[in-house]
């Protein structure tokens, strides 16, 4: 579901509003910036959106409207910080049951913390919350106007001031590692006329220049020189006010987007500093914990109805396939039997019958020519062979008888012997009483 994001920012009688939208997706849109008459913010609301949609607002304050401290703290567990940072503020600013603390680490070293700690009147913070309530819009956070501008602006981790101005005061924040650690306000003599026009006149920029450079010496000395001059709200879009106070100084200056705070204020997801009571915050965090079970538990549904929607598509295409395949069989079939070739089936499945009988008999038929090839390869030229039988009830063992020369059966002999194609071979002594013409009988077993 598209959930609406307000930033927020009171300006006396009215307010500034940036309005983004949010897709389930985490892509934001930037809808719309402008001013409006505190009175009128209901209807606003009304106006522009939609009916039962989720709306949330961030609602950023004026650095004048905080009191702000650098605290030195020894390195520090986390669940030991929060107490710590609480009893040094007790101590050091009497603050009570009627004040809101928030605060965040800007420096971390071996033994020590650098925290910026902010404070905010209860009371103050409760009508802000009551005034969201009645308009129907929850109240997420109530942030310091420099914070929300960092997600805006491109601010540098060293000391920055962060210039603004309503109407004829102007407050300068000074700002380490984007997170404000000292303000400081004044008035200019900046007359309507020159509001309306936003036009810096002379007078004006001499009396704007000389208030920083004693605010910026009294840093200086102290702190970490000050290292760039951003100026934002209305102050951005006064001509004039660049060109005169780069003469009045030696530090970068830069006119940044008059609406950083409220759109940055618009863009926050998560953040530290918070000025809501705690009872808020946890009321919060559980509602966001719910939306969050909410929200995975609806991307299951999704996820297994999807499934299931293939499952019964995939289903659906199997049956109507298995339907069309059995179809196809049952014509097939049918075509094949009504075929005029169907008369030659049966002939043709006879011949084939016997070809394999045949192919079986001649497997069983064992090839003896090799055999013989081989008795003639190794039987001299002047050996005759008068027979040759199978005996022993078996085609492995030969008789063969024959006549020669002795040397010539006994070279026979001795090539059989050592050739290794037969198994054994004997033969009588008998078969040496003659040299010539000598008759002989030779058993193989193969």
């Amino acid at each position: 579901m598209t959930s609406y994001l307000l930033g927020v920012q009171w300006e006396n009688t009215s307010m500034r509003l940036a309005l983004v939208r949010r897709a389930n997706s985490g892509k934001t849109t930037l809808l719309n910036v402008t001013t409006i008459p505190v009175a009128s913010f209901k209807e606003w609301i009304r106006e522009h959106i939609p009916h039962n949609a989720t709306v949330t607002a961030v609602l950023t304050v004026p650095e004048s409207h905080i009191i702000l401290k650098e605290l030195e703290l020894p390195a520090l567990k986390s669940s030991e910080l929060a107490e710590a940072v609480h009893w040094e503020l007790n101590d050091k600013s009497a603050i009570g049951a009627g004040s809101v603390t928030a605060w965040q680490i800007v420096e971390k070293r071996a033994d020590m913390l650098r925290v910026a700690a902010m404070i905010m009147k209860k009371a103050e913070v409760v009508s802000d919350v009551d005034f969201f309530a009645d308009a129907g819009v929850e109240l997420l956070a109530i942030e310091p106007s420099t914070i929300s501008a960092g997600r805006a602006l491109t601010i540098p981790d060293g000391t920055s001031v962060v210039l603004s101005l309503v109407g004829a005061e102007v407050s300068a924040v000074f700002v380490r590692a984007r997170v404000p650690v000292f303000s400081s306000s004044f008035t200019i003599p900046l007359t309507d006329a020159a509001i309306h026009a936003k036009h810096f006149p002379r007078d004006a920029s001499s009396s704007l220049v000389s208030q920083l450079k004693r605010i910026i010496t009294y840093w200086n000395a102290k702190n970490t020189p000050v290292a760039r001059i951003i100026v934002t709200s209305e102050a951005a879009t006064y001509s004039g006010l660049k060109s005169n106070i780069a003469r009045g100084l030696s530090i970068p200056l830069e006119a940044a987007q008059a609406d950083a705070a409220v759109i940055g204020a618009a863009k926050r997801v998560g953040g530290v500093v918070n000025f809501l009571p705690k009872e808020n915050r946890v009321s919060l965090e559980k509602k966001a914990f719910g939306s969050y079970v909410r929200m995975r538990l609806w991307q299951f549904v999704k996820i297994n109805a999807g499934v299931l929607v293939c499952l019964a598509a995939l289903s659906g295409f199997l049956w109507v396939s298995r339907i069309a395949y059995a179809r196809n069989i049952v014509q097939t079939q049918r075509f094949v039997d009504n075929h005029p070739a169907q008369k030659y089936v049966a002939h043709i499945t006879s011949v084939n019958s016997l070809a394999k009988d045949v192919a079986t008999l001649l497997a069983g038929q064992e090839d003896i020519g090799a055999r013989l090839r081989y008795l003639s390869s190794v039987t001299p030229s002047a050996v005759h062979f008068t027979s040759l039988k199978m005996v022993g009830g078996s085609k492995e063992e030969w008789a063969v008888t024959g006549t020669g020369e002795r040397s010539d059966i006994l070279a026979f002999y001795y090539k059989l012997t050592s050739d290794g194609q037969v198994r054994e071979v004997t033969m009588p002594y008998t078969n040496f009483n003659s040299q010539t013409d000598s008759p002989f009988t030779v058993t193989i077993v193969w």
